[in-house]
């Protein structure tokens, strides 16, 4: 069934329920919901080199435990991509998120190699020791995060797994840190200068941060 719209004076409304073809439904979709973070994940494949991928369907879901999702296709109906595919086996990746700075290496990242070719090796994407973690961070992301896979759900007609990671380290480059309260930690986001996901082959950029305060406290016992 193809994607059927209607239009008025304020502007278009797509009715997406019935709809199957999927290219119309992927194309509306990450153009419209933008921007969208990356997790650039690092998995270990079997041959003991490092796979790297670039995935925007990703999020930050709780923090007791601090868990972080996000989804993963098929290469065909039998085949699960590289990344789902080593998370199973070994049960744990490192997250990281991106600067500008890296977008060549995370759209080089992004391209169809060989099962068991390392993105790392093949664009010369460097690694480093993940201080209490088992696999290597990327050195030039500033943000990374050592994760276990808790679990995988399959969703769709496609379908598409989404992994379920509980994050054990996190490593912050210094410059993102402005200063530490006890255990309070204060980032300076700019210094992160995080790349993000837009439609077809864009990228974004952080932009102007508008801080406004928290809002207003409603005092819920007064009458």
């Amino acid at each position: 069934m193809t994607l059927a719209y209607t239009k008025d004076a304020a502007g278009y409304t797509a009715h997406l329920k019935g709809c199957t073809n999927i290219g119309a439904l992927y194309e509306l979709m990450v153009q419209t919901f933008v921007p969208r973070p990356i997790a650039w994940v690092l998995t270990e494949n079997e041959n003991g080199t490092h796979n790297i991928a670039p995935y925007s369907f990703t999020a930050l879901v709780d923090i007791a435990p601090p868990t972080l999702v996000f989804s993963a296709g098929k290469k065909d109906p039998h085949t699960l991509k590289d990344s789902w595919a080593n998370l199973v086996r070994t049960k744990q990746c490192v997250v990281h998120i991106p600067s500008v700075a890296n977008a060549e290496a995370v759209n080089n990242s992004a391209a169809n190699l060989p099962t068991g070719a390392s993105e790392a090796d093949t664009y010369n994407i460097k690694t480093t020791v993940f201080e209490g973690f088992p696999l290597p961070r990327i050195t030039e992301a500033p943000i990374a995060y050592g994760c276990t896979l808790r679990e995988v759900v399959e969703l769709g007609t496609l379908p598409v797994g989404l992994l379920v990671l509980e994050v054990q380290n996190l490593f912050v480059t210094e410059k993102a840190v402005e200063h530490i309260d006890g255990d309070i930690f204060h980032i300076n986001e700019k210094a992160i200068n995080p790349l993000t996901r837009m439609g077809k082959t864009k990228f974004g950029t952080l932009g102007p941060i508008v801080d406004i305060g928290a809002p207003p406290k409603i005092d819920t016992k007064s009458s």
